[in-house]
């Protein structure tokens, strides 16, 4: 697995984003989130989408039908 900051995603919880706004008017915000805090729900997760193209081949594909009734 390629572990590099690009595959890491920090999922928070509703809570959380509750708690650390900084501004009532919910049309623009900015989140400040301590990461380090062990109180602070957060999901680490891990993803590595490199290799997920080599999978697809073009003969897989369903090409679309057209029907023309006249």
């Amino acid at each position: 697995m390629d572990l590099k900051q690009s595959n890491i995603m920090i999922a928070i919880t509703y809570e959380n984003i509750q708690n650390g706004a900084t501004n009532p008017d919910q049309k623009y915000n900015q989140y400040y989130l301590h990461v380090t805090d062990p109180d602070t729900d957060i999901i680490v997760k891990i993803a590595d989408m490199g290799l997920s193209h080599t999978g697809y081949k073009p003969e897989d594909k369903i090409r679309p039908t057209l029907y023309v009734i006249n």
